[in-house]
């Protein structure tokens, strides 16, 4: 086996240990709400699990999933009504930009993490 495929076996193995069979492919008797629900949490579970192995790029990636979940359970729930979608960010952002966004969020967050706890 090739040193990649043994780093995504092993992957893959650490993550199945640390999920466990906490989310099981069982679709029979579910409802849509209660599938969102575990697909928010096991997505915060990755997100916690990334920010505690220091990988900020995975961390990103899991916000925005959140987002994009969350917006999905307000519409299924009524709370959030087809609007007009505004973007506050520009989309076309250039890379300096991007490392710009990316270190104004990790600061922010090593202030958070270092005041929470004191």
């Amino acid at each position: 086996m090739s040193s990649p495929d043994l780093k995504k076996r092993v992957a893959c193995l650490e993550l199945a240990q640390v999920l466990g069979n906490s989310a099981p492919l069982r679709f029979k008797n579910r409802t849509t709400q209660d599938l969102l629900e575990e697909l928010v949490e096991g997505t915060f579970q990755i997100k916690e699990l990334a920010v505690a192995a220091g990988d900020y790029r995975t961390a990103l990636a899991t916000i925005d999933s959140l987002c994009t979940l969350l917006q999905l359970r307000a519409r299924l729930g009524g709370e959030l009504h087809d609007l007009k979608r505004t973007d506050v960010l520009e989309p076309n952002l250039d890379a300096e930009r991007r490392v710009e966004i990316a270190n104004m969020y990790l600061s922010r967050h090593e202030r958070s993490k270092a005041g929470g706890a004191e």
